[in-house]
């Protein structure tokens, strides 16, 4: 199973709280960074979150390795 995160992304200047799931903690980490940019040049914060406290916290959305949900006995051949 490949691996899935949760990624929210929080700012308290303008309220906002925004959930993406995503593949990897590097693309949360792009994910935010183009939420927060203007679209003529990356480099530059959109005015909206110049003074702003932004937070982005990435977690696993399945933490043990087995398959989210399966289930072997339901089907009357789990253990032959």
């Amino acid at each position: 199973m490949s691996k899935t995160y949760k990624a929210v992304f929080t700012c308290d200047n303008p309220k906002e709280r925004v959930v993406w799931y995503v593949s990897s903690r590097h693309e949360a980490q792009r994910m935010a960074y183009q939420h927060t940019r203007s679209l003529g040049n990356k480099n530059k914060l959109l005015p909206a979150y110049r003074e702003a406290k932004m937070t982005l916290k990435v977690t696993p959305v399945f933490a043990n390795e087995g398959d989210a949900g399966y289930d072997a006995s339901f089907f009357g051949w789990a253990g032959h």
